[in-house]
Parts: structure tokens; C-alpha cells; sequence
């Protein structure tokens, strides 16, 4: 009886449901393992130059065609404008490539109905990669880098969870990004594509007289 006064007295109804939510937290994050992973910081412009400078090629174009899978999307686009690079046609083709989740295969020590050793996969947790958005007729600025061995592009950072993915929606508010936020010193040239294709012309030329 004096055990029992003591164990209600020092666990009460809230700790306990207190322990089961953190409990049930803690496996909920373990389950996903980096799916959680937070996006890049803003960018900046010091960023934003440095992107500039890797990209291959930089353009302002329209959706034409869009196919996309589980682990591919593929795409053309009429380039309206180009910003930096050189290419030999106005219409371009980009390729994204996605790996299905990482999984390992091994085999068990029980034997299936058949006598064989029965294939277990494991699947493992790990952070979702970024991918482009595309609409057919909706209109882009993409910072890209050439597929090597190919004549196909991708945007920097697309399939990655760590970068900022290159590719602005132009809307009639201004230009919007997909997985992470403009700092305020770029926030500016975002009211309007006139203003963002502006200060990208002012970077690519600070780049190329380097």
C-alpha cells in the first residue's frame, strides 16, 4: 500500500504521457532517418555569385515538354534569353536522374519453400534529394551545368538535399524558388524578372572580367 502511494505520487497521469509523446518523437525521427534535414540558408549574393560562376550555362525559358517518372524527369525548354554560356540551338533538353532509396539485399538463413535462400530487402533511411518542378508553359530562369558526354543539362544542385536548387519560377508577383529562401540582399532584385535578370547580368559580368 505505502509502495503504491509513493509510485502514483511520483508518476503522475501527465509524466507518463509526457515519456510516451517523447518516445514516440524519438522513433518517429529515427524512422526517417535524414529526411528531416534542414535546407540550405538563405541566399545571398556573395552565394549567388559563386553559383553563377559554376554554371555553364544560364537562361530565361519556357516549359515545352515535360515526361517525368519516379527517378527521371526529363524536359525541353525554349530558351527566351541566355544569360551566360553558348548553345548551338534555342531549344534544350534537361535530364534529372534520381537513385530509387539506398537498400541492401542479403540473404537470410531460412530456406523459402523452394529450397533457395529467401531475398530480403532492407531499405535505408536517408535525406530526399532535391528535384526540379515543371509545368508545361510556365516560365524559368535556370543556373545549369552540362551532363558530361552529353548534350543535355542539369540545374546545379538537383539531386542533392544540402544545395540550393538553381531553378527561379518567374510568376506575375516576381521570382519564386523552390526549396529555400532568398536573403534580403538578393530578396530585392525578386520583385520583378526585369530586376533579377538585371542583377544576374551584373554578376556574370563581374565573373567574366575576372
Amino acid at each position: 500500500m505505502f509502495t503504491t502511494i509513493i509510485f502514483r505520487n511520483c508518476i503522475s497521469p501527465r509524466k507518463i504521457f509526457l515519456l510516451f509523446f517523447m518516445c514516440l518523437l524519438f522513433f518517429s525521427f529515427a524512422n526517417v532517418g535524414y529526411a528531416m534535414q534542414p535546407p540550405p540558408p538563405p541566399l545571398d549574393i556573395a552565394k549567388f555569385k559563386t553559383l553563377i560562376a559554376e554554371a555553364d550555362i544560364i537562361v530565361v525559358a519556357t516549359i515545352d515538354d515535360v515526361n517525368e517518372t519516379k527517378s527521371i524527369i526529363e524536359t525541353t525548354v525554349q530558351i527566351e534569353k541566355l544569360l551566360k554560356g553558348e548553345v548551338a540551338r534555342r531549344t534544350i533538353k534537361i535530364r534529372e536522374i534520381y537513385k530509387d532509396p539506398a537498400s541492401e539485399k542479403f540473404s537470410a538463413k531460412s530456406k523459402g519453400n523452394g529450397g533457395s535462400d529467401k531475398v530480403i530487402t532492407r531499405t535505408i533511411a536517408g535525406p530526399s534529394p532535391y528535384r526540379g518542378k515543371y509545368k508545361n508553359g510556365s516560365r524559368v530562369i535556370i543556373l545549369m551545368e552540362k551532363i558530361e558526354g552529353t548534350d543535355e543539362y542539369k540545374p546545379l544542385g538537383s539531386g542533392t538535399y544540402n544545395k540550393h536548387l538553381c531553378e527561379f519560377l518567374i510568376e506575375n508577383d516576381g521570382i519564386h524558388t523552390l526549396y529555400f529562401q532568398l536573403a534580403e540582399d538578393v530578396k530585392r532584385y525578386a520583385v520583378s524578372e526585369n530586376q533579377f535578370v538585371g542583377l544576374i547580368n551584373k554578376l556574370v559580368s563581374i565573373d567574366s572580367s575576372k
